[in-house]
């Protein structure tokens, strides 16, 4: 049986330092047939002339099955920047990489073996935070990314599923591997600057239930230019949105993942876990209560 075609986009933005590393660790996947579509969002650094470099050298083009590499018209922010390169994908699956992050050996194929294996519709793996220079990062913000929500999920709540009430347990954009379909019902990622990822994991959940592979995929890039070095005020904003939209979405309708985070699903359980996260107040907002206090917390 041939093996299915897996797009993988990079939206790429300011990372002329880190977009070769990138394009090697998806070059060097041990899937067969990949398309790779990068689209730099209007850089100030020559991030599109090293990837384009990157990929004249001999025996790259050749390695993907078909490529796309251009600079978007104007700059689109990550979340358009991505549904462009979806837009343009060929590939029944479609895997997203932050342009300064790294695959590790194997991702794709592992990611994909969980999909068909459990007949999830959307996967991601073990994160490991690394350094400017490819090392594992031990520093105070590497401990403050929550990498291990998705051990202590399957540990204490009824379904992985019920953990993104309260966080983001897959990191990024960059740590995801879904079906091209699922994309197209979800609706893609919406304009939210800090948290379109958080956003797009959550109506997911109203098609699939995630599948999550216990091993380290996935080198997420600690430096400067971290978005959430930026999250303040912004992300309460923007977690608020997320979750509103998520309950708004849930409230009057049946899911069609039975073990979706809703209250038609988990009679009692599902308002024993807003009131645990403390998110009751946007729950009951969303309703047509009263709105209280929450404290969430906003992946990148």
């Amino acid at each position: 049986m041939n093996a299915p075609l897996i797009s993988v986009v990079v939206p790429a933005y300011g990372h002329q330092a880190f977009i070769g590393r990138c394009l090697a660790s998806i070059a060097q996947q041990d899937h067969g047939p990949v398309e790779l579509i990068l689209l730099d969002d209007c850089s100030k650094d020559d991030t599109l002339a090293v990837a384009q470099r990157f990929l004249d050298q001999d025996g790259v083009r050749s390695r993907f099955q078909r490529v796309v590499c251009e600079r978007n018209p104007q700059n689109l922010g990550a979340h358009d920047t991505i549904n462009r390169g979806v837009s343009m994908a060929q590939g029944a699956y479609i895997s997203l990489v932050n342009s300064d992050d790294v695959y590790y050996p194997g991702r794709l194929t592992s990611l994909l073996n969980v999909l068909t294996s459990c007949e999830a519709r959307l996967a991601f793996s073990a994160v490991q935070c690394i350094d400017l220079m490819d090392q594992v990062a031990f520093d105070e913000e590497a401990a403050a990314i929550p990498t291990t929500i998705p051990h202590r999920a399957r540990a204490n709540l009824p379904t992985l599923g019920f953990s993104f009430l309260r966080y983001q347990p897959s990191i990024s954009t960059g740590n995801l591997l879904f079906e091209r379909s699922l994309f197209d019902q979800v609706g893609g990622f919406i304009s939210l600057k800090y948290c379109h990822d958080w956003d797009f994991m959550l109506q997911a959940l109203r098609w699939t239930e995630p599948a999550f592979v216990d091993q380290v995929l996935y080198g997420y890039r600690l430096h400067g230019g971290n978005s959430f070095r930026e999250l303040s005020d912004r992300a309460a904003i923007e977690s608020e949105i997320v979750l509103t939209r998520y309950f708004k979405g849930i409230r009057a309708h049946r899911t069609q993942n039975r073990f979706a985070p809703t209250p038609y699903n988990w009679p009692h359980v599902f308002e024993a876990a807003t009131a645990l996260f403390e998110v009751d107040g946007i729950w009951k907002k969303a309703i047509g209560g009263v709105v209280g206090k929450t404290r969430v917390y906003a992946g990148n």
